[in-house]
């Protein structure tokens, strides 16, 4: 009975719980709908209060102009078009207009001077009414210029009369237009430069200028750029740097001044700078280059190339200093083909490094123009000397031109023509088909026409006062030795330098030849020193002891008639060998002895028996002589 009721009170139990549950749930949904209806309620009063207070603005802006809207300057925002027309009306009493002008100072008008005064208009409230209320939400975010003209009036008449006072309608005082115009030569460039157009400052649209000017001052703008204003009014050059014609003509001024001529040997330099002046007008409208200019500057440049036949100083072998001048050897510039050259290079409009044309050269550019390989001839002291490469080869006395034969040779730079063995020098030819004298020489090197160096084999002395009263026709009259030495030595082209200058001889150089035979006689000695010190170390080898021989068996007799043999020296005691004597070394004249100099010493020409006979010369002043 106890079990059945506690079943019963549980089931009880759990019907309340679940009549409870349910009761909970269905409070818990009727509470979410009224927080919906609350939040809908809510929102629907925000949505009304804005649509209220958009409604409200808008109606507003019927009245005022949006917020950032500026009419004719004037900060229009929230504002009524009457305080417009207000404003507006007093900016006309006391407006000032700045104008400013090409090239000159701004200039004021006065309100008062051109009759400037405000007009009620319709035009505020057109643009009021122009505004889309609804849209104030965007247009308030906008920035907006309004300008109107109607607001205000002015007297034309005198705004010409004020415009005409004003600098910029003044033409005496303003600027010329100016074209465009190939100017100087510019040497940093290398080129013609094109000067620029000026456009000048004269309005040649006066009235459009008025009417800008008016408009601005209806529109109560503070200032106004006439060089700003929709249509240009100011004058215009025709001619302008971008021109074709104009950058065609640059072209053909530049091709005139692009080439460059250089002379690096004495730093002479052809270039624009120099050819823009060499330009006059030609027959064809053209240009060409100045034909005297050109002859001038070639003649610049042959002063400072040319030595031929000019004084040249020449410090001697001697150590003195002497000034020799004339002779036909020496740099001269063949100034005509050079002003062609000259012409040819200018047509080609490039760079170009190079020496003049020369009809005669010399070895080396400057003052001593004849290198470091030349023959000296001192006449007054009758001796030669040849340097070869800055060495001297030979140093010799000789035989000069005769004083008694009036035929002294003359003085002068001069070179060597050629080189001849074995010639025949011969006088002029007399009636009978002979001539004055045949004389044979081994070495033949003349220098100046007829006259030459040459051995004299028919003089047993050279040097001294022999020429006043036996000298030679005009040639140099040599040793055998030395004119050989300098024939295998010289060559073609060599310059001959001959003087006179009897001076005081500072140093005296020591002749090669002499040096060569000095040292030979030495080696001689120093060999024969050595040779007998040999000698004396030769030991002398002692007699041999006679030692008997054990006797086996007695020694026959010999034969009375034959002779007894030598007695036989031991091995050990013979003499030691007595060293062989080395050949000396043949040092011939003027014979370099460094091991460099054995190298390159010239190989001797054959003599041959055959004479070959040297031209036959006429000319008495020119004969070459024995």
């Amino acid at each position: 009975m106890s079990d059945n009721n506690n079943l019963k009170l549980n089931d009880e139990l759990a019907n309340k719980i679940e009549s409870m549950s349910e009761n909970s749930i269905r409070n818990e949904k009727g509470n979410k709908k009224n927080y919906l209806w609350i939040v809908f309620v809510i929102v629907g009063v925000i949505i009304a209060g804005l649509l209220v207070f958009y409604i409200i603005t808008a109606q507003k802006y019927k009245e005022v102009y949006f917020p950032k809207t500026y009419i004719n300057g004037i900060d229009a925002s929230g504002k009524t078009p009457d305080e417009i027309r207000e404003e507006i009306k007093n900016q006309c009493s006391d407006f000032t207009i700045i104008v400013n002008s090409k090239g000159r100072e701004p200039q004021e008008i006065h309100a008062s001077d051109i009759g400037l005064h405000y007009v009620a208009g319709t035009e505020p409230d057109d643009l009021l009414n122009d505004q889309n209320i609804w849209l104030w939400p965007i247009e308030s975010q906008k920035e907006k210029h309004k300008d109107i003209s109607t607001v205000t009036e002015l007297n034309d008449s005198l705004l010409e009369k004020e415009c005409s006072k004003l600098s910029a309608f003044d033409d005496s005082s303003a600027v010329s237009p100016a074209d465009a115009y190939l100017g100087e030569y510019d040497g940093s460039s290398n080129a013609y430069q094109i000067v620029k157009e000026n456009d000048g400052n004269i309005i040649v649209n006066k009235p459009y200028a008025v009417s800008a000017i008016k408009e601005a001052i209806l529109t109560l703008k503070p200032d106004i750029d006439l060089e700003k204003t929709p249509v240009d009014i100011y004058s215009k050059a025709k001619i302008r740097s971008d021109n074709k014609e104009l950058a065609e003509e640059k072209e053909k001024y530049d091709s005139f001044v692009r080439a460059k001529v250089i002379y690096p040997d004495y730093d002479i330099v052809l270039d624009g700078n120099t050819l823009q002046n060499w330009l006059v007008p030609d027959n064809n409208g053209s240009f060409k280059y100045d034909e005297n200019k050109i002859k001038n500057f070639v003649a610049m440049v042959a002063a400072s190339y040319d030595t031929l036949g000019l004084d040249r100083r020449l410090v001697t072998q001697y150590g003195n200093e002497t000034t020799v001048g004339g002779g036909d050897f020496g740099w001269k510039v063949d100034q005509e083909a050079e002003i062609e050259e000259i012409k040819k290079l200018l047509k080609e409009s490039k760079e170009t490094t190079r020496e003049p044309v020369f009809s005669s050269r010399g070895i080396t550019h400057g003052e001593n123009d004849w290198g470091d390989t030349y023959v000296e001839i001192n006449l007054a002291k009758q001796h030669l000397f040849f340097v070869k490469d800055g060495k001297l080869i030979v140093s010799s006395d000789l035989v000069s031109g005769g004083l008694q034969r009036k035929a002294p040779t003359p003085t002068g730079v001069y070179d060597i023509n050629y080189k001849g063995r074995n010639a025949v020098l011969r006088g002029p030819r007399r009636a009978d088909g002979s001539y004055s004298y045949e004389s044979p020489v081994s070495y033949w090197m003349p220098f100046n026409k007829g006259i030459g160096l040459h051995d004299a084999k028919w003089r047993s002395r050279f040097g001294g006062t022999i020429y006043k009263y036996d000298g030679s026709h005009g040639c140099i009259n040599l040793p055998l030795s030395k004119a050989k030495t300098i024939y295998e030595n010289i060559s073609t082209g060599v310059p001959v330098i001959v003087y006179s200058d009897d001076f005081e001889i500072m140093n005296m150089p020591e002749d090669p030849e002499e040096i060569a035979k000095r040292l030979e006689k030495e080696k001689k000695e120093e060999q024969a020193k050595i040779e007998a010190e040999a000698k004396k170390a030769i030991k002398v080898p002692e007699k041999a002891k006679e030692t008997k021989a054990p006797v086996k068996d007695k020694p026959k007799a010999q034969p009375a008639s034959r002779p007894a043999e030598p007695e036989t020296v031991p091995q050990e005691t013979q003499a030691e060998t007595m060293p062989q004597e080395t050949a000396p070394i043949e040092w011939g004249p003027a014979f370099d002895r460094s091991e460099s100099a054995q190298e390159t010493q010239p190989e001797t020409i054959p003599v041959t028996d055959e004479y070959v006979e040297a031209e036959v010369y006429t000319d008495a002043e020119n004969v070459p002589g024995e």
